[in-house]
């Protein structure tokens, strides 16, 4: 997978199709896509199973699992025309709109894979982006609690 390298290393992101019987979308090619500012960073919440007594204070926990960890994702969108940035934008949405997909982030030697669901999306379109023939896409979708590769 071709990444780009800069001056913090390799740093590429990419996101699976096979629901759409495609390849794997590289969304930080910086010529289509580019990744923006916010990329993951979700709140991992715990589900607490407690119990009480009307004997003893308080209460206690006998149980924990981890929910669903919501996540915020913005990819930068481009084209070289009005409709070649329209159809990357359509490529990108139908990407994050599957039922299920792997989302993966390499940095340097470093790879994060995460089991995601169905994004919500946002396109913010302004004048000025227009113009430019550029918008940013912004995703909100919940992941598994646990990685299927990397991290903690």
């Amino acid at each position: 997978m071709s990444g780009v390298n800069g001056d913090f290393g390799i740093f590429v992101a990419t996101i699976t199709r096979t629901e759409l019987g495609l390849p794997v979308l590289n969304i930080n090619d910086h010529i289509n896509y580019q990744l923006a500012d916010q990329v993951l960073g979700g709140t991992q919440s715990w589900n607490k199973q407690m119990v009480k007594s009307p004997y003893v204070d308080g209460e206690v926990m006998v149980n924990r699992s981890r929910g669903q960890v919501q996540e915020q994702f913005q990819v930068q969108v481009r084209g070289g025309s009005q409709s070649e940035m329209q159809q990357n934008i359509a490529t990108l949405i139908q990407a994050f709109s599957q039922f299920a997909y792997q989302l993966t982030i390499e940095m340097e030697d470093a790879t994060y894979t995460y089991q995601c669901d169905t994004a919500d999306y946002t396109v913010d379109w302004t004048n000025v982006r227009m113009m430019a023939k550029q918008a940013l896409v912004k995703f909100q979708f919940t992941r598994s609690p646990k990685l299927i590769n990397g991290g903690w």
